[in-house]
């Protein structure tokens, strides 16, 4: 039993022994310095126990091989592993040196991503503004297909009635087509005398049609079809015309409006 405790007495004298040792070695190899630069290395550096290593909060690392290293720690502190004061200043440039490149480099890099954002961002605007201007081509080409096809219904639902009404101008005046001529008895003085041969385009003009002889000639008649007897629409407007009354017919026909004489009154009162 005493030779048990003999023992564990030693195993507890040799233990502290230890730890002692460890701790002047921690007391010989590390120093603290403030993270910044300091104006007085000398006053600013300090050894340091392992309690107060211990105590601080490790914020960064940085392992030089060999054993050496920098650790940044809580309170702007630095924690330098070395064997000399001399190779804790060294491994101190160092590690600012390579902290100083990584810094630079994180900002070069924080750099360009920001450029290609707005790249990225300037791409994306070209491609948007790109897309409206495709949109408006596309919505303006197809206001202009609407109207297009509305004027085109328009004029072809105008055919479709020009064709109707010629249809019925020959239909209520015995006219087979607008090719064929039809025998009429010429009146005079209220006595059929003279037989011809007329076209429905005559008839419209010696009418005073002006509507109707547009549409036949649109349909396709002639303003130089002439009659059995030699006339032409013209002709037979002009005869019939009454002050006026068949100029639209003759404006229809291409053929000059005479304006009649002004009066011109002489003398005084």
């Amino acid at each position: 039993m005493q030779l048990a405790a003999f023992a564990a007495s030693q195993l507890r004298v040799r233990t502290q022994a230890s730890l002692h040792a460890i701790q002047a070695m921690f007391s010989q190899s590390m120093f603290s310095c403030r993270a910044c630069v300091p104006r007085d290395r000398d006053a600013d550096t300090v050894r340091v126990t392992v309690a107060d290593i211990e105590a601080r909060e490790v914020i960064e690392r940085w392992d030089a091989g060999e054993g050496r290293f920098v650790e940044l720690r809580s309170g702007d502190r630095l924690l330098v592993g070395a064997e000399t004061r001399e190779m804790a200043d060294q491994l101190v440039e160092a590690w600012r040196e390579r902290r100083q490149r990584q810094q630079n480099s994180e900002e070069a890099l924080a750099e360009e991503k920001l450029q290609k954002e707005k790249e990225a961002q300037e791409e994306e605007e070209r491609k948007r503004k790109e897309k409206e201007a495709e949109e408006e081509e596309q919505r303006q080409a197809e206001l202009q297909r609407q109207k297009e096809e509305e004027e085109r219904v328009r004029l072809e639902a105008k055919v479709q009635e020009r064709k109707q009404r010629v249809e019925e101008f020959l239909k209520s005046n015995q006219f087979k087509d607008m090719s064929t001529p039809k025998r009429v008895q010429e009146k005079v003085l209220g006595l059929p005398l003279i037989s011809k041969s007329i076209y429905p385009i005559h008839l419209a003009a010696e009418l005073g049609d002006a509507a109707m002889v547009e549409m036949l000639l649109k349909e396709g008649a002639s303003a130089k079809q002439k009659t059995s007897t030699g006339k032409t629409p013209a002709e037979l407007a002009k005869k019939k015309s009454k002050g006026g009354s068949h100029d639209a017919v003759l404006k229809a026909l291409g053929e000059p409006i005479k304006q009649a004489p002004r009066a011109v009154q002489v003398g005084g009162a």
